[in-house]
């Protein structure tokens, strides 16, 4: 209730703010209960289209048709209807995880790729350490996608948090062509 709180700044203040619509003055105590009123209620009408908007999310995550499971990421292209497999990147993903498994830091992966002059996603020539554990850590190279990873804790705000058990995932075997083997994946998660 951050306005009611300026509202009640301004008329300590002495200042009238008049409402055109409401035909109510801030000068008025009779406004503030009015507008006390009106605030609760765009809130509620707020909290509701948030639980309609997280429901219809969740509802497509549980139900396999949400759009997430063909997000495009590195190695990958969105062909149709599906994710297909981008061979150069495909090739650069296997040599990653490779890279990793063998112990490399993510550092010295980075330098090798920008030795080998291979662009980062967004073009640039050097890869960041962030971009690498972002791969390293997406299953989708697996060829299996989870969903809701994040979820908004607060419509207030709208920031996405990392799911840690407090909202159930969704997995999707076989979401997409693999690029890596599962193995491979899970034996990364070890050396992290």
């Amino acid at each position: 209730m951050e306005m009611l709180q300026s509202f009640q700044e301004l008329r300590t203040l002495g200042i009238d703010v008049y409402f055109e619509i409401e035909h109510l003055h801030l000068k008025d105590p009779k406004s503030i209960l009015m507008l006390t009123i009106f605030a609760s209620l765009a809130q509620n009408e707020s909290e509701s289209k948030s639980y309609n908007i997280c429901w219809g999310i969740r509802h497509k995550f549980a139900d396999g048709t949400s759009k997430f499971l063909n997000r495009v990421c590195y190695g990958y292209l969105y062909s149709g209807n599906a994710l297909v497999i981008y061979p150069d990147e495909a090739d650069v993903v296997k040599q990653i995880f490779k890279w990793r498994t063998k112990g490399d830091s993510l550092r010295a992966i980075s330098f090798k790729l920008k030795q080998l002059g291979v662009k980062a996603p967004r073009g640039g020539s050097s890869w960041s350490p962030e971009t690498l554990r972002k791969i390293l850590a997406n299953e989708k190279y697996t060829g299996n996608a989870i969903l809701q990873k994040t979820y908004v804790d607060d419509y207030l705000n709208g920031k996405q948090v990392q799911n840690q058990g407090q909202m159930p995932r969704y997995l999707v075997h076989e979401n997409n062509p693999a690029i890596i083997k599962v193995s491979i994946f899970l034996g990364y998660k070890w050396i992290l």
